[in-house]
């Protein structure tokens, strides 16, 4: 009950091999590797495209918090300006500007200190649910010059 293989060669003559264990023409075939292949590769690939979208959103993120605390400190660096009207400048800018959630201005500088810190920090949405992100800016207060 073995069975054959009966072929031509390369100069048209019948020829009869015996196919058995191992042998025969799918012995050692590649088929269904690119399957095997792709089924291994996809979930790294779709991994590597998920962690770039989680790195853009993050930069896209930080970009926000930190151009929000840069202009409530230049506000709140102003001559005449306080933390509170830096404050509600930056919560201003991050209301036009959206992408973060939750977001925290705060900042604690004495009327006479002459660098002004403001810190803005929220959460922002993620592939993997909501994460952190925080950034702090300083500037020196105006004042008037010394006579």
């Amino acid at each position: 009950a073995r069975r054959h293989d009966t072929r031509f060669d390369s100069k048209r003559r019948l020829t009869c091999r015996r196919r058995g264990p191992g042998r025969g023409p799918r012995a050692g075939s590649d088929d269904g590797l690119a399957t095997t292949e792709i089924a291994i590769l996809f979930p790294v690939i779709i991994a590597m495209v998920l962690a770039i979208v989680q790195a853009a959103l993050w930069a896209h993120a930080g970009a926000i918090a930190q151009a929000a605390a840069d202009h409530g400190v230049e506000i709140a660096a102003l001559l005449g300006s306080d933390d509170a009207t830096g404050i509600e400048a930056a919560e201003d800018f991050l209301r036009n500007a959206g992408g973060l959630s939750e977001a925290a201005v705060s900042a604690d500088n004495a009327v006479d200190s002459e660098l002004v810190e403001m810190t803005v920090s929220g959460s922002y949405p993620s592939v993997f649910g909501s994460l952190a992100v925080s950034a702090t800016a300083t500037t020196v207060r105006e004042r008037l010059p010394e006579t």
